[in-house]
């Protein structure tokens, strides 16, 4: 009993920080495909995000970046673990 309620207090915990505005200072971060380097960041204003020097607390690839760029209802990403290399 005493640990389903501090799982509960955890919940309520998180959501408060949330809501709190807590994880408005993420930053995210696009790295190429070819060489594994950081091309751009952006950080979350009023709702949009927008380009910034700051270091990216979260990385993601190049080809999802519409996703986070471009305001949508619905968004949804299909894939897979990538192309094997055969030679």
């Amino acid at each position: 009993m005493l640990a389903s309620k501090l799982t509960r207090l955890k919940g309520l915990e998180d959501q408060l920080l949330f809501s709190a505005g807590e994880f408005k200072s993420t930053v995210i971060g696009f790295v190429s495909a070819e060489n594994k380097e950081l091309t751009s960041s952006y950080h979350l204003v009023d709702g949009k995000w927008s380009p910034t020097v700051k270091n990216p607390t979260a990385y993601f690839p190049e080809i999802v970046k519409p996703v986070f760029l471009r305001p949508k209802r619905f968004i949804i990403l299909i894939g897979g673990r990538g192309r094997a290399n055969f030679s």
